[in-house]
């Protein structure tokens, strides 16, 4: 039954006018999204769902932060060494772009990348400037974003 409608089979020298009609078929389960087959959810199905999606948001963050970490790190360790290669900044600005490094590799460390892993991509960012022409628009343009970045956080006189 669990579902499935009943059928009445009548056999033809069954039928006569005095037979009763047969009782309605009991009410089918709610059609679903999929197709309108199988059960409506139940609160407590509703439930697990949601415990199941929240628990997979939450085991998603720790690979988000190696993510926004390592790339952090690896947009740094590209501008210091183009900075050491093509000389592109000032001292102080050169200075403050090595701090940010650092800071950028401790945060990576933290969230739980190995300094080994933090090592090759610093040795990737030193083989992509290595490749690339000091005079090139890429370079030129990130040249100019550190530059901009640096006039507006040096001229902060607080920070929050």
């Amino acid at each position: 039954m669990g579902g499935q409608r009943r059928r009445l089979r009548l056999i033809p020298s069954e039928v006569s006018a005095k037979s009763p009609t047969p009782a309605p078929a009991p009410p089918s389960p709610t059609p679903s999204r999929r197709g309108g087959r199988g059960f409506a959810c139940t609160p407590g199905k509703v439930f697990a769902r949601a415990v199941i999606l929240a628990g997979l948001a939450v085991a998603s963050v720790p690979a988000l932060a190696h993510a926004t970490a390592v790339d952090a790190f690896y947009e740094r360790a590209v501008m210091t060494a183009a900075d050491q290669h093509c000389r592109l900044f000032s001292p102080e600005l050169g200075s403050a772009l090595q701090a940010s490094q650092a800071q950028a590799r401790g945060a990576a460390l933290r969230s739980g990348l190995h300094g080994a892993t933090l090592d090759q991509v610093e040795q990737r960012a030193d083989a992509k400037i290595a490749s690339t022409p000091c005079g090139s628009p890429d370079i030129a343009t990130a040249a100019t974003r550190v530059r901009a970045a640096f006039d507006g956080y040096s001229k902060r006189q607080r920070m929050s």
